[in-house]
């Protein structure tokens, strides 16, 4: 490589940060963030795969303990849905599609405003 190349490329190395350019999990950004989502209380959700996802979730937004104060609070309700596809002859299922639906509503402690609320499906296949 010539000395040329090399000298414009150290030029051109201090206009990264002068075009706005950032990283995208940026340490200073994500602390504002993690903050949020640590206020938030998780309600209870039923059954053994409501269990599953609460946990999960405490792990992700939680992940310091819940908060002293918590400013939001998330209700998940879960529905599971199996449907049999392959069937032997006596009507014994071989493959089964196993559908979890999550309806979330993510309310203001404060002032008990709906901030967001949706709806999440995720279909797996098993034998």
């Amino acid at each position: 490589m010539s000395w040329f190349r090399i000298l414009v490329l150290l030029a051109l190395v201090p206009s990264v940060g002068a075009c706005g350019f950032r990283p995208l999990y940026d340490q200073r950004q994500a602390a504002a963030v993690t903050a949020d989502l640590a206020a938030i209380q998780i309600d209870v959700i039923a059954d053994r795969e409501g269990q599953k996802l609460h946990n999960f979730l405490l792990d992700r937004l939680n992940p310091k303990g819940p908060a002293a104060t918590p400013l939001y609070r998330l209700r998940v309700t879960l529905t599971t849905d199996r449907r049999s596809l392959g069937l032997r002859k006596d009507e014994t299922a071989t493959r089964v599609n196993l559908t979890l639906t999550a309806k979330y509503l993510l309310r203001d402690q404060r002032t008990a405003k709906v901030l967001f609320e949706g709806r999440s499906r995720a279909t797996n296949s098993y034998n």
